[in-house]
């Protein structure tokens, strides 16, 4: 996370709470649907490999940060469909 993202994620806010809590709960039910065959990406950690700003809030992705999820997206689509 850039700075600026840090910042934002470290002040109080119910949408963070919502991440914390969240997140672990939507990773395993993940590995659930994959453990029943089903085909699932868990894209939850897309922007760990840069260092630009990817969200204008601690919600809402900002224009690069949409490319980068399009272009996952995209590459987990044509994989599954191969």
């Amino acid at each position: 996370m850039t700075i600026e993202e840090r910042r934002s994620a470290e002040a109080p806010s119910v949408w963070m709470d919502g991440v914390r809590l969240g997140y672990p709960r939507l990773r395993a039910a993940g590995a659930e649907l994959l453990g029943e065959g089903l085909a699932f990406t868990d894209l939850t950690r897309l922007f760990e490999q840069t260092s630009e700003r990817s969200y204008v809030d601690v919600c809402h992705l900002n224009e690069r940060g949409y490319a980068l999820m399009a272009e996952a997206v995209i590459e987990e689509f044509a994989r599954v469909l191969r």
